[in-house]
């Protein structure tokens, strides 16, 4: 009988298949102490984002070139919205118009954490 991977490695592939990674490509991702898989992604105003999706929570950390300013969108986050976020060309561009609304009325209630 076949081992099982590490509970480690199911989890990569796993978020690997909710990002819709095939076997070409990487997604250099970490767990925290909250529970947020965060992924570093390239962009000129978002340095990271964090997914829990036990509780719907997503994390933005902006902070390319200074200091790094993260800030918390949920519970019940959208994980359509996380999805697209992600799958997006340009991740700011994405925020301001999407999630933030370019800041009138934002359409996520957020706090800084």
């Amino acid at each position: 009988m076949p081992r099982r991977k590490p509970l480690r490695e199911r989890a990569a592939d796993w978020f690997a298949d909710l990002l819709g990674l095939d076997g070409g490509e990487t997604a250099t991702t970490t767990t925290d102490e909250d529970g947020f898989v965060w992924e570093d992604v390239s962009s000129s105003n978002v340095e990271a984002v964090g997914w829990n999706g036990q509780f719907g929570l997503l994390r933005i950390r902006f902070g390319v070139d200074k200091p790094a300013v993260t800030y918390e969108y949920g519970p019940d986050f959208p994980v359509r919205v996380y999805r697209a976020l992600m799958d997006a060309p340009s991740k700011g561009t994405f925020v301001w118009e999407e999630i933030r609304n370019f800041g009138a009325d934002d359409r996520y209630p957020y706090s800084r954490v």
